[in-house]
């Protein structure tokens, strides 16, 4: 048993794991190792379950892709219903169901130690003697204390030790004293047997709760394996006062996002209320935000063939993605706002073209270095590596794709200015000309 901090395995007296480490960063290689080592394990099954996993130092581990958890007033009942349950889900046919591991296993045979009270009364030992030469045996008894130098005190605790090849000859060679001081051995007052026992019991609001742990096959969806899941859950009859709750990658992933969906439309929200303020238009602004989904389009085309899930970080890296690529939207519309402004009798059409060519080099030069840049955490093994294709894959795609779509969105939902020459008369006589810059569906 090797302590990694990270609990692969229940802590049971029938468990046990050993931790590897691999010299290479190659996850399909790692893959493929593991799969040639579970192949020579299975020359074991007879003996254990033995299988071997990966994980990264520092994710937490001990969680299925669908986590059951039954819960129920009674322990043994909840018990046979996990073993009914876990039956049922294989019997069930789930496309894509992988290992289910379960709870209701974790029993194992205890040494059980009773009292023979007939017996003991027959020798004239008590009851009390007897508990506190037991006590001595399985904990340990504190005798005295020892204080150091320091003042800090520590207990001696006297304690029975056990023969390793045969720890059962501890129980002949400790005796009791009787009521008239003779030496009676332990073992002909106790009877000793080995019964089924419960090591560990989890509860959840005061009832007991075992989980059922299913895995995916490989090429399966998580997702499509938790619906499969519920629904064959639900056609299981379920006693009264007994519950189910689900748990899993799934609801792991949605605690980690924890609501944020709501702060990001209302964070939204506020900065179009800005860019309509900023730009004294409703339409420019919903321009500028056109360039959000062109972006998703490389971010999710890259993460599915380097098979990186949708995980916290790469959420995190969408929204680095977002700011960047508005950032080169809002160059290009106030470009062009900036050419009409200079230069009135210019077609849409060209103010729209020549936006992009004055931009094309500050929005492409941002990108190639912000790629450059996340290409070192993208080629790597580092848990930042999902951010980084995001990132990566969004600016590939929208970078030309900005460079094209919204410069025609801009000359399709922008009106072109016009000059009127306004002549006015004095009560002189005298005529003045000036010039007036309104929209051609005005009368002047």
């Amino acid at each position: 048993m090797v302590n990694t901090g990270i609990p692969r395995v229940p802590t049971r007296r029938n468990n046990a794991q050993i931790f590897c480490s691999v010299d290479f960063r190659n996850a399909q290689q790692l893959q493929t190792l593991v799969t040639e080592i579970n192949a020579d394990l299975k020359k074991f099954e007879a003996d254990a379950s033995v299988e071997a996993t990966t994980f990264a130092v520092g994710s937490p581990g001990g969680i299925g892709d669908v986590e059951v958890k039954l819960s129920g007033p009674r322990i043994h009942q909840v018990r046979d219903l996990g073993a009914q349950l876990e039956q049922h889900l294989k019997d069930s046919n789930i496309e894509g169901l992988g290992t289910t591991e379960s709870d209701a296993k974790s029993r194992y045979f205890a040494l059980s130690i009773e009292f023979n009270e007939r017996r003991a009364n027959a020798l004239g030992v008590n009851r009390s003697s007897v508990d506190k030469v037991l006590v001595m045996i399985t904990h340990g008894k504190e005798i005295d204390k020892y204080r150091d130098g320091s003042g800090e005190e520590y207990a001696i605790v006297l304690r029975a030790e056990a023969d390793s090849m045969d720890p059962l000859n501890v129980f002949d060679r400790i005796f009791v004293t009787s009521r008239i001081g003779a030496k009676i051995p332990l073992s002909q007052v106790v009877e000793i047997s080995f019964k089924e026992d419960e090591f560990d019991i989890k509860h959840a609001m005061f009832k007991p709760q075992i989980s059922i742990d299913v895995d995916v096959a490989q090429g399966h969806s998580v997702a499509k394996l938790t619906e499969d899941v519920i629904a064959a859950v639900d056609k299981f009859e379920m006693p009264p006062g007994y519950s189910v709750d689900y748990d899993g990658k799934l609801a792991e992933q949605a605690d980690s996002f924890g609501g944020m969906g709501k702060y990001v439309g209302i964070i939204g929200l506020i900065v179009l209320a800005i860019f309509v303020f900023q730009f004294g238009s409703i339409i420019q602004p919903l321009i500028i935000c056109a360039a959000i989904p062109l972006s998703f389009i490389g971010a999710f085309l890259l993460l599915y063939p380097l098979d990186q899930p949708i995980s916290f970080l790469a959420f995190i890296g969408l929204t680095s993605l977002m700011g960047i690529v508005i950032n080169n939207s809002i160059l290009l519309v106030d470009e062009g706002n900036h050419l009409r402004d200079s230069d009135p009798s210019m077609a849409i059409s060209e103010v729209a073209i020549n936006a992009g060519i004055n931009r094309f080099m500050p929005i492409l030069l941002t990108s190639v270095t912000s790629i450059v840049g996340l290409l070192p955490l993208a080629m790597g093994e580092s848990m930042f590596k999902a951010l980084a294709i995001v990132v990566i894959g969004g600016l590939s795609t929208s970078t030309f794709l900005t460079l094209i779509c919204l410069p025609v969105l801009y000359a399709f939902t922008t009106r072109k200015s016009s000059k009127v020459v306004l002549i006015t008369h004095d009560w002189s006589g005298q005529s003045t000309l000036g010039e007036s810059s309104q929209e051609p569906n005005r009368e002047v």
